[in-house]
């Protein structure tokens, strides 16, 4: 706001000007009463009481004119410091609105920049899931057949091994595994809590490495049979990241095993098709997570 000089300046000498008129008025008054005082008698010129009385109205006018030129100014004073003030606090709302924006604008960009943070995480960090299942058969000792035809012993241990895969683009560290197997008569119950064996190992996943699990041996003669019931293969996976304040991380498998015997070769065919339980990762496992102690129980 822009405040003019010029009427405060005019004002100011307006002032001064009635000022001095009033004081050499007064003085010219009391100067010619001073002259008028002989041998102690005070002498007027006639008629004294009519100049008395014009000098005195004169300087009351001239009083009355100084405070009322002096009200008048200080009221335009007034006017223009309460502009300042308006411009002041007007000022301040700006400073505070500008201060306002620039924290507004600094804490967007660092909540972009974590959201960059945690989009990279993300996309960088490991996630352990199940490749494939691998099957491997231990025989009795090859016998020599007619001709020269080594024949292959009979299958008596079938040894299953789930192997892992981390996805991700960082290592899996810290990793532990656990496999369990179980045969049912018949399906597996419904509230079955899906326990932890003794058969544990440890492991570090590289990115976009393979690892396989403990292996689990069956009998050829149990999972051979027709009525051998049913049998279920599951085991979990805990690892952590490589970043920072991140929770420990959990995949849940597990398959019931299918087998057949071929009408053709009278070869017994097996295949794992998952549960519709334990079959997850991390918040969505059954296992409940404590973030408190950054484990699964």
């Amino acid at each position: 706001m822009k405040i003019r000089a010029w009427g405060p300046l005019v004002a100011l000498l307006s002032l001064l000007s009635a000022a001095v008129a009033g004081v050499y008025v007064q003085y010219s008054s009391h100067r010619n009463l001073s002259k008028n005082q002989i041998g102690g008698v005070r002498s007027y010129a006639y008629p004294p009481p009519i100049h008395a009385e014009i000098d005195l109205k004169l300087t009351d006018w001239l009083l009355v004119l100084f405070n009322g030129l002096l009200a008048l100014y200080t009221w335009r004073l007034y006017l223009a410091t309460r502009g300042l003030r308006e411009a002041a606090e007007n000022q301040s709302i700006d400073i505070k609105n500008s201060t306002k924006a620039a924290a507004d604008a600094a804490q967007a960009a660092i909540s972009a920049n974590q959201i960059a943070v945690r989009n990279n995480e993300s996309q960088l960090r490991a996630y352990v899931t199940v490749q494939e299942i691998e099957v491997k058969l231990h025989r009795q000792p090859a016998t020599m057949g007619g001709f020269g035809v080594v024949v292959e012993g009979a299958v008596h241990t079938y040894r299953l091994a789930v192997v892992l895969k981390n996805g991700g683009m960082t290592p899996a560290v810290n990793a532990t595994i656990n496999m369990s197997h179980r045969r049912f008569d018949g399906p597996m119950p419904a509230d079955f809590d899906f326990p932890d064996s003794n058969n544990s190992a440890n492991a570090l996943l590289g990115p976009q490495v393979p690892w396989r699990t403990p292996t689990i041996l069956i009998p050829a003669a149990e999972i051979e049979a027709q009525a051998g019931g049913v049998h279920y293969l599951w085991g979990w996976i805990e690892y952590d990241d490589i970043f920072r304040d991140t929770f420990r991380h959990r995949t849940e498998f597990c398959f019931r095993i299918d087998r057949e015997r071929l009408p053709t070769s009278n070869e017994l065919w097996i295949g794992f098709m998952p549960h519709s339980r334990f079959n997850s990762a991390d918040e969505n496992c059954v296992r409940s997570f404590d973030p408190h102690n950054n484990r699964y129980q």
